[in-house]
C-alpha cells in the first residue's frame, strides 16, 4: 500500500514567523493528529535554542501523544467505520 499525499507546504508559512506562532499554526495541519504536529514543532523551537526540557515534560508529552492516540482510534472506529458497518449514511443521521 502506498499513500500519496500531496505537499501542504507549511514550512512556506512558517517561514518569518515568531517562534511562539510555530506550534499553533503547526497543530492546523491535521485535525487527527494535532497534538503530534504541534509537540514536534515545539520541539525543534528547543532543539534550535538548544533548550532541555525536564524528565517530567518528556513523560507528560509521552502522555499526552498516548491521549492523541486513544482519541485517533475512537473517532476512525465510531465516526469513520461504524456508519459503514452500520449500514448508516452518518454517525447522526439527520
Amino acid at each position: 500500500m502506498e499513500v500519496i499525499e500531496s505537499p501542504r507546504l507549511f514550512e512556506a508559512m512558517l517561514r518569518g514567523r515568531h517562534y511562539s506562532d510555530v506550534s499553533h499554526i503547526a497543530s492546523r495541519i491535521c485535525g487527527i493528529c494535532s497534538i503530534a504536529h504541534s509537540t514536534a514543532s515545539i520541539q525543534a523551537t528547543e532543539a534550535a535554542f538548544g533548550f532541555q526540557p525536564s524528565e517530567q515534560t518528556v513523560l507528560l508529552r509521552k502522555l499526552l501523544y498516548d491521549a492523541e492516540l486513544l482519541e485517533s482510534h475512537v473517532l476512525h472506529a465510531y465516526f469513520l467505520v461504524a456508519p459503514d458497518c452500520l449500514g448508516s449514511a452518518a454517525c447522526f443521521p439527520w
